[in-house]
């Protein structure tokens, strides 16, 4: 349930306030066991407020702290300012915050950034090559195409 005292939420207010999402919906499920979520589901203390990790953006190794409940799509574009990755339903249906992490087509809003240390991460940003666009990126040009 619990990941370096971080609750496991899909919601990112209720993560990033520590809350338990939908605890007192589902109060019912959980019987007994309802105070004990309660209790284990704290805000973080000050040593868990800050991560760090090193990993290669569009070809250059990035260094980067952040909170640590934030996911890939957040660090990205809130700390690190790579806007081209975009929000979209932040509940991986879209794919318009897919990224290669080593290569494979991941949704970066599912991901914590923590998992990414020494990983290869590529980004929109990253396509093209000596200032020219990719054929992708071109093609979305040409068509006048949405990313999502």
């Amino acid at each position: 349930m619990l990941t370096s005292g971080f609750p496991l939420v899909g919601n990112r207010i209720a993560r990033s306030a520590g809350l338990f999402y939908g605890a007192k919906k589902n109060a019912h499920r959980l019987g007994n066991n309802f105070e004990r979520c309660l209790i284990v589901t704290t805000l973080p203390t000050e040593s868990q407020k800050s991560a760090q990790i090193r990993f290669t953006l569009n070809g250059e190794e990035t260094d980067v702290s952040f909170a640590p409940y934030k996911t890939l799509l957040e660090v990205l574009r809130e700390d690190l300012g790579h806007t081209g990755t975009k929000h979209g339903c932040e509940l991986g249906e879209c794919g318009a915050c897919a990224v290669l992490l080593n290569g494979k087509p991941v949704l970066s809003c599912l991901v914590l950034a923590l998992e990414c240390g020494g990983t290869k991460v590529l980004t929109v940003e990253g396509l093209g090559e000596d200032g020219n666009l990719h054929p992708l990126q071109d093609a979305f040009a040409d068509l006048g195409a949405a990313q999502c």
